[in-house]
């Protein structure tokens, strides 16, 4: 069983990267290029990402070693470089990071959900 708070961390993550997704639905990664309000509103569900993700690495050692194939500091990275570097951001690896990088994370979101039900 997981901690309370964890499992409420994993939530909002959850949340956070249902919205990114549907922020890009039906857009083409142009389209997306060409969307400040797309781009920004992704960016926002990243860095919140990025704090959960470091949130539940630092204080929740355990948790995280058992699960280290998740990429718990990439996360953060990523969180650091839009907070810190909004204006020099290649917007084609955010749009990776929703395309590619965000159906497993949140595939994998649900199952540690799943599995403390």
């Amino acid at each position: 069983m997981i901690d309370a708070r964890v499992g409420k961390l994993l939530r909002q993550m959850q949340e956070c990267g249902r919205n990114a997704i549907d922020y890009v639905e039906g857009l083409t990664r142009d389209e997306f290029l060409a969307s400040s309000l797309q781009q920004s509103a992704v960016a926002m569900m990243i860095v919140v990402i990025g704090e959960i993700a470091t949130t539940i690495a630092v204080e929740y050692p355990v948790f995280a070693s058992s699960h280290a194939d998740v990429r718990w500091t990439s996360m953060r990275n990523m969180r650091n470089r839009i907070a810190h570097g909004y204006y020099d951001l290649n917007w084609e690896v955010v749009w990776d990071t929703v395309d590619v990088d965000l159906p497993p994370l949140l595939t994998w979101v649900e199952m540690v959900l799943d599995a403390d039900a």
